[in-house]
């Protein structure tokens, strides 16, 4: 088999993959109730983790977004406020361990408690 055929092959199965993991993720977020329920999204500011972002909002999750560039973050955070979700940003680097605790002492002062953690930054 030629190798363009077989990379050929091998980007049509990765695709394919991607589809399907895809449709997965997205029927079972449609079969949990997350109205009410808070959502801890890394990585939050932007790319796939602001569609998770804007898909929670759209199902009524109150949403923590923590980025580490601040302007992305209140820009993501102002566009789904926007929209009409219960939004929260927090500037924090999660590969900084200060930062981190920063973060989760705002999120224990402000929140009960946080339902779903999507680790989506990197």
């Amino acid at each position: 088999m030629k190798s363009s055929l077989k990379q050929q092959l091998v980007w049509a199965s990765a695709g394919l993959g991607l589809a399907l993991a895809g449709r997965s993720l997205y029927r079972r977020m449609n079969r949990l109730n997350l109205s009410g329920r808070t959502v801890l999204i890394t990585g939050g500011s932007r790319g796939l983790g602001l569609v998770l972002a804007r898909q929670f909002a759209a199902q009524g999750a109150k949403l923590i977004l923590c980025g580490r560039n601040k302007d992305k973050l209140l820009r993501a955070g102002k566009e789904l406020f926007e929209n009409g979700a219960n939004v929260s940003c927090i500037t924090c680097d999660v590969t900084q361990p200060d930062q981190v605790k920063e973060m989760v002492s705002q999120i224990e002062r402000h929140f009960n408690s946080i339902d779903v953690v999507v680790n989506n930054a990197g």
